[in-house]
Formats: structure tokens, sequence, C-alpha cells
């Protein structure tokens, strides 16, 4: 028994439901995927950057010349902007996936995993979709600015190791799990 509550059992797959239920995604078949779709959200935020014309903070004129006051805070200004800039895309990227129909980002879909609410495997929508989302976007943030966030950070990712049904920190307090989402 966890400190939820009993466990839910696995839905059957009601009418009109495309995907079946199945057990708790693995850590792996989670990190994967998390690890591509940064990658995505990377190569999103720097088109986004660049339409805007926001200027790199590496720069080779700043990153020279970093010993310089002028240069560093030229440096933490574009960094600061770029960061926020790919924070915002990873929120929205995540929210509009997993609050979707598809109820997965597009490599989770790749791999076959699909979230779903804990309590009874449920499509999460788009309110749970972006307090999940947000709580992890909210960690990652104060994570930059406070080193031991930052280890909470990885805490949080590594969390599914040793949890009963493969939650991050984020899982439990957004209430949701990732599970086997094979279509049917």
């Amino acid at each position: 028994m966890s400190n939820q509550g009993p466990l839910p059992s696995f839905p059957t797959g009601a009418a009109g439901d495309e995907y079946a239920a199945g057990p708790y995604a693995s850590w792996g078949r989670r990190i994967v995927p998390y690890l591509l779709d940064l990658l995505l959200v990377g190569a999103i935020t720097v088109a986004i950057g660049a339409i805007l014309g926001l200027a790199s903070p590496f720069d080779s004129t700043i990153v020279r010349h970093l010993g310089n006051s002028h240069a560093t805070t030229e440096f933490t200004r574009r960094f600061l902007h770029w960061s926020l800039l790919n924070y915002a895309v990873a929120f929205v990227y995540a929210t509009a996936f997993l609050g979707s129909k598809l109820r997965a980002t597009p490599f989770m879909a790749l791999f076959k995993i699909r979230l779903a609410r804990a309590t009874d495997f449920g499509p999460a929508g788009y309110g749970v979709a972006a307090l999940r989302t947000g709580v992890f976007t909210a960690a990652q943030l104060l994570g930059a600015l406070v080193p031991f966030i930052g280890l909470a950070i990885l805490v949080d990712l590594l969390w599914p190791l040793w949890d009963d049904r493969n939650q991050t920190v984020h899982d439990k307090i957004a209430r949701t799990v990732v599970v086997d989402g094979r279509v049917r």
C-alpha cells in the first residue's frame, strides 16, 4: 500500500478509450523520451529565438571577454533571455501534448508510454498537465538559482527508480502516472 492510499486497479479499456491500460512505465522508458524531448525543445527554442532576433549569449565577442564586467553582465542578460524562452517553450510543449488526446509527447508516443491520472488511468487533461509541467518547470527555474534545488531536480528525475508506481515527485503532486500506452 502506498502513502496515497491503495493502488488503483488497471481498467480494462472502456468503450471509446483508444488505449489499453498497462503497467507503469519503467524509468528507462521514461528517461529516454524525456532526454529526446529536451533536444527537440532546445531546437524549437533556438528557432524561435532566431525568429525573435535574440542575441546569443555565446557570441564569440562576449565569451572572449567574460572577465570584463560589461561582457559578463551582457552574457548573463542574454543567457537569462534564452533560458526563460526555453522554459516557456518546454512548458507549452509538454502541457499541449500531455493534455491532448495523445496524452504523450512525440517521443513518449514513440516509446509507447502516456500520461494518465493515478486514480483511474483516465486522461489527465490540460489542467492537470499544466500543473504537472508547472511544478517541474518551477523547480527547474528555482534550481537554476539555488544549487540544492538543482539537486532536488535530479532526485525528482531518479525517484521512479525506487517508487512502487514509478512516479516522479511532480507526478505525485499532480496525481499522475506514466503507463504503457500501446494503442489497441
